[in-house]
């Protein structure tokens, strides 16, 4: 018994970062049952008889419990009050109460959420902050990957892929308590650099000629700034920065001449890439023009 309950409980909050607290919480208001149902059980239904009695009494209790779990912020307690009276009262067709069965069974079963509650925290807990962390690595990762792949990635599918993990990022950073704006933004601003290198990487495999061979020359230097953020990083090096922000401006300064479609494609990707990677730079100067 102690062992299933074990099993139940882990894997029903398995899906969060940190289930332990959880759990905790889940365990004390099992205990918060156990009383219920001993009055019921041994108070009650002994003074009861016919199912509209049975329905009658019971119905106070399940009641405030269904009001409780249509609020979020209860649904915790709620199923926990509601499991441990359903499993502690333990209804059979006949009336049949046994002190040393409810004792047993129920005691097996708080063994049973305290096992699964130390094995969650030894083994399992993973704190807010460093979920959302990962996430945001995974971004990098991810720009790191494009940057280096032969072929471009559909443009609907990065931005489903950077939304869907924002919605997973922010949540976290405001339970850790981190600056959820700066972040974000650090996530959008990766969500607008990939979009940025597809348009790149689209017009260097559209064209065949010099300029193409030294933008690839660019994208793998910004693959290696990716990486260096994915390993946690929040700034480049100093001379990294200086090297890599250079070169942008200087691919940009040759585009600013010309006025072809696939120019202006470039243009506008180098715009945007040196905006969200040098927000505080000074802009840049061409032929002592800004």
């Amino acid at each position: 018994m102690a062992a299933q309950i074990a099993a139940i409980a882990a894997a029903l909050y398995s899906s969060l970062d940190d289930p332990a607290p959880t759990l905790m919480s889940y365990t004390l208001w099992t205990i918060a049952s156990l009383p219920i149902a001993a009055i019921y059980l041994f108070v009650i239904f002994p003074a009861i008889d016919g199912f509209p009695m049975l329905v009658a009494s019971l119905a106070p209790p399940f009641l405030v419990i269904g009001y409780l779990q249509a609020n979020p912020r209860h649904i915790v307690k709620a199923l926990a009050l509601g499991l441990g009276l359903i499993g502690a009262l333990d209804l059979q067709n006949r009336y049949l109460a046994d002190f040393a069965s409810f004792a047993n069974v129920n005691t097996a079963s708080l063994i049973g959420l305290l096992s699964a509650f130390l094995a969650v925290r030894a083994f399992r807990s993973v704190t807010a902050k460093h979920a959302a962390k990962r996430l945001i690595r995974h971004g990098w990762v991810d720009l790191a990957i494009l940057a280096r792949a032969r072929g471009p990635m559909d443009r609907e599918r990065w931005v489903g892929l950077m939304l869907d993990r924002l919605g997973l990022v922010v949540p976290r950073l405001a339970l850790c308590g981190a600056d959820v704006e700066t972040e974000a933004g650090r996530s959008l601003a990766a969500l607008q650099m990939g979009l940025d290198l597809l348009d790149l990487k689209s017009s260097v495999a559209n064209a065949n000629d010099q300029r193409s061979e030294r933008l690839e020359g660019l994208i793998v230097k910004l693959s290696n700034a990716f990486r260096w953020f994915a390993s946690g990083n929040i700034e480049l090096p100093p001379e990294e920065a200086q090297a890599l922000r250079a070169t942008i401006d200087t691919e940009l300064g040759e585009y600013c001449r010309w006025d072809a479609a696939i120019q202006r494609t470039r243009r506008t990707a180098l715009v945007g890439l040196r905006r969200a990677l040098f927000p505080d730079a000074p802009a840049p100067t061409f032929d002592g023009t800004t």
